[in-house]
């Protein structure tokens, strides 16, 4: 039979978010003058531990930062190209332009004007839109004779609707 048991128990102090713009050192000064006070003023105290959550986000877009595996960079499904390798960024041309540079690897093909999802033949995403999501096939001009709309963020007032040709002088 299932038995509850609570230990562990404790307090945690959290600085106001008025404080969000400063940086991670400022933010550590302002942790250790709270712990200073605390200890000054609270008996009975075992210990007072700093923590914070650290999260990463691509410099370029503000995404999460995400990359493929060795797994993902070997399969069709997940990876850009050809030359897509571990670690590659799957956020946004700039991040993987610039993954890419600082490896000697090629750079993505300027000649793709969209992407389609294999699984949703529907689905059609500019560059914009379709860049950096795992599984879509790369599409150029050649691949789209009568042209496409961008179907992001369909059916909403905040679809795309991108002519995905209009930017590249391809037919539409």
């Amino acid at each position: 039979m299932k038995k509850t048991i609570r230990e562990d128990y404790r307090i945690e102090i959290t600085p106001a978010t008025w404080r969000d713009g400063l940086s991670h050192e400022q933010m550590r000064e302002l942790l250790v003058e709270l712990e200073k006070s605390v200890r000054r003023h609270v008996d009975g105290l075992d210990g007072v531990t700093q923590r914070w959550t650290t999260r990463y986000e691509c410099s370029h877009c503000g995404l999460e930062w995400e990359v493929l595996t060795a797994w993902q960079a070997k399969g069709e499904r997940y990876r850009q190209d050809e030359h897509s390798a571990e670690g590659e960024p799957v956020c946004c041309d700039k991040a993987i332009a610039e993954f890419r540079a600082e490896r000697g690897l090629p750079l993505l093909d300027e000649d793709v004007v969209a992407y389609r999802n294999p699984d949703r033949p529907d689905v059609l995403l500019c560059r914009e839109h379709g860049m950096g999501w795992a599984g879509l096939r790369p599409l150029t001009s050649e691949d789209l004779p009568d042209g496409g709309i961008c179907t992001y963020g369909r059916p909403s007032e905040s679809e795309c609707g991108r002519d995905v040709l209009a930017e590249t002088g391809g037919a539409s």
